[in-house]
C-alpha cells in the first residue's frame, strides 16, 4: 500500500484514484527485479522472455487519447493516464 499511497500523492490525485493506482503498481512490480527469485524479474520467469518497459508512463501524467471518430471530430483528446490496459503492449 505504501506504493499506492506514494503514487497517489505523487499524481496529485484523489483517493478515488486508488484502485488504479494499485493496478499500475502491481503492473510495475511485476516488471521490477525480485529478492526472492535472485534478482530476476517475475514477468520473465512466467514468460521467459524480458518485458518491454519503451511503454512506461509516470501514474497521472497527461495522456492523449486518439480517436477516429470522423474526419471533423478531435483525433485525440486529453486525459489522464491511471493504468495499462491489459492486453496493450
Amino acid at each position: 500500500m505504501n506504493k499506492v499511497s506514494n503514487m497517489l500523492s505523487e499524481s496529485g490525485l484523489s483517493v478515488k484514484f486508488r484502485s488504479e493506482a494499485a493496478a499500475t503498481a502491481v503492473y510495475l512490480i511485476n516488471r521490477s527485479p525480485s529478492s526472492a527469485i535472485e534478482f530476476r524479474i517475475p514477468e520473465e520467469v512466467w514468460t521467459s522472455a524480458l518485458p518491454d518497459l519503451g511503454g512506461l508512463r509516470r501514474f497521472g501524467c497527461l495522456a492523449y487519447v486518439h480517436s477516429s471518430d470522423g474526419k471533423l471530430n478531435p483525433r485525440e483528446n486529453r486525459d489522464i493516464f491511471t493504468d495499462y490496459p491489459d492486453g496493450i503492449k
